[in-house]
């Protein structure tokens, strides 16, 4: 199948690219400017350019769509809470708004969001039945989500609903990690907080199913079965890195250093992956431990 990949560049991005290029698939990766992709060839595109993209393709085709950027590289600010809403809604409205008048539709629509849609619980558990929540981020993921409405009366679309995705070369683990390398890691906040992880091979395995079942369709929650609380995840590192939990880390502090953005950390919701059990998504990684000793190993394996 030819994939045209927005966001290809990115972590999750190139992750897939490799994994659909092994697998024979032809993986185009859609960029604004001039990049470097070590996976998929990369195109050029104009937003308003994006029904004449569309209309050059005349086979059979996905589109998915991981853009978007990042939440957790600075304060959450006036300024900054718009270019992460922009980065989401404007992309995906235009998709929506060229496949509307696009000749040839693909055969399915991927699009990211993500958990952040349900807001913050420590006592709930949210599936992909679940309302949305309150908050900045939930309320990004609405929006986000409901701009892909138009294309569901002309394709198959499904919406990623992704967790706090792990990988040895990109993501959050890095900075989660980073207090335990230098001997100061340990409770963050109550601790109580729910951390709905997903191993980036299960990220990827997820999509390629998402790809191909044709009753794979509207939310999917992209989490792991078995989320922890966030002094479990601590704990969980400490053992797989060798390093000691067991300095806690107060909410106010980091409530004071990062504002907002600081409840990425301290705020957490139990998600889920109801309808990948339904479709009998085989996951790779169910344990947190066995997790991050193969992400670590391959760390140490890029040193080398």
């Amino acid at each position: 199948m030819r994939i045209l990949l927005f966001g290809g560049t990115g972590f999750i991005g190139q992750h897939a690219a490799k994994r659909w290029e092994e697998e024979g698939h032809e993986v185009i990766v859609l960029s604004r400017r001039h990049t470097n992709a070590p996976h998929g060839k990369v195109v050029l595109y104009e937003i308003d350019e994006m029904e004449q993209l569309f209309n050059s393709i005349k086979d059979e085709y996905a589109i998915i769509n991981l853009a978007g950027e990042s939440l957790n590289s600075g304060r959450w600010t006036v300024e900054r809470k718009k270019r992460i809403l922009d980065s989401r809604t404007i992309l995906t409205g235009a998709i929506a708004q060229a496949l509307d008048k696009a000749e040839n539709k693909p055969k399915v629509w991927i699009n990211a969001s993500a958990i952040g849609y349900y807001g913050y619980s420590e006592t709930g558990i949210f599936d992909e039945k679940s309302e949305s929540g309150k908050g900045f981020l939930a309320e990004t993921c609405l929006k986000w989500e409901l701009a892909t409405a138009p294309a569901i009366r002309h394709t198959r679309v499904v919406r990623l609903r992704l967790g706090i995705v792990l990988g040895d070369d990109g993501g959050a683990l890095q900075k989660m990690i980073m207090p335990y390398q230098f001997y100061v890691g340990g409770k963050v906040g109550n601790g109580y907080q729910w951390v709905s992880w997903i191993h980036i091979d299960d990220v990827v395995g997820i999509i390629s199913l998402c790809l191909i079942d044709e009753t794979i369709k509207g939310p999917v929650n992209a989490t792991n079965p078995t989320p922890v609380t966030m002094d479990d995840f601590g704990k969980a590192i400490g053992f797989a890195y060798r390093k000691p939990h067991w300095l806690p880390l107060p909410g106010f502090i980091l409530k004071l250093i990062f504002g907002e953005m600081s409840d990425l950390l301290l705020q957490g919701q139990r998600v889920i992956p109801e309808r990948m059990k339904q479709a009998g998504y085989n996951f790779r990684f169910r344990n947190l431990v066995i997790a991050l000793k193969q992400i670590k190993y391959a760390q140490n394996s890029l040193k080398k």
